[in-house]
């Protein structure tokens, strides 16, 4: 009996042996695929593109209205007229532009400025007559860097020969400024060369203009004499001494008195 029991006992310890043993192979096995699996959740997540808002993938708009607007009434200025950098934007600003967008409109247009500094001193060498540092120092004031302003000048041929007239450009230039100069006023031929070179003419062209235009300086004296009996009361010697401060010769002063009866 004692025998029986004994073995009974054996077998209820091996079936709950057995029991164990098979369930640490069931947890090992799931532990197992755990491990296998995880790595490729991993992967997957980590390779997934990452989200994006709409409002992340709008584009800012290239210009606002207020910078095309500029830009288009900087593009439509520099089609009609030269223009420094400095002058188009305080133009954009007088139309009433804010200075940002006046200073984006300039920068986006980018004009060569030199080449507009060239068409500007042509421009003014239509209308006047310029020495060549006279004009230069226009430019430079219109807000043209100097080196702009030399630059325009050079293109335009002030200080080269000319080709067909067989005189320079700035010759030509204090020409025509001589010319309007004796339109206007009465000059004497050393009060004459001194204007010229007052504005800034070297003092060769100044004497070639003066030579070229050979006025009659007996006639300018007269001219001279009569201008001053209008506005002031003079002797005969008085008025004489005047010419000759002016810069005319004694027989000059002598004939132009002459002419007014005094």
């Amino acid at each position: 009996m004692k025998t029986i029991f004994k073995v009974m006992i054996g077998v209820v310890l091996a079936f709950v042996l057995l029991i164990a043993g098979c369930s640490a192979l069931l947890v090992v096995g799931s532990e197992s695929d755990d491990a296998a699996q995880s790595p490729a959740a991993e992967t997957t997540s980590a390779d997934a593109p990452p989200e994006t808002s709409e409002a992340e993938t709008e584009e800012e708009p290239e210009e606002t209205a207020g910078q095309a607007n500029a830009r288009e009434s900087a593009e439509a200025y520099l089609a009609t007229a030269a223009f420094s950098r400095k002058g188009l934007i305080e133009q954009l600003r007088f139309e009433g532009y804010t200075r940002a967008d006046a200073i984006y409109a300039v920068e986006a247009v980018s004009p060569n400025w030199n080449e507009q500094a060239a068409k500007a001193a042509q421009s003014y060498l239509d209308t006047s007559a310029f020495s060549r540092s006279g004009l230069i120092e226009q430019l430079v004031f219109e807000g043209y860097t100097r080196a702009q302003a030399e630059y325009g000048v050079s293109k335009t041929g002030l200080g080269s020969a000319g080709e067909q007239s067989g005189e320079t450009a700035g010759q030509q230039n204090a020409r025509e400024s001589a010319e309007s100069y004796l339109a206007t006023g009465a000059f004497s031929r050393e009060g004459l060369i001194q204007q010229l070179t007052f504005e800034g003419y070297s003092k060769k062209d100044a004497v070639y203009a003066v030579n070229a235009i050979k006025p009659n300086w007996n006639q300018q004296a007269a001219k001279a004499a009569r201008s001053y009996l209008e506005t002031s009361s003079f002797s005969r010697t008085g008025l004489i001494e005047q010419l000759m401060f002016e810069g005319y010769t004694r027989a000059q002063a002598e004939y132009g008195v002459d002419k007014t009866g005094l």
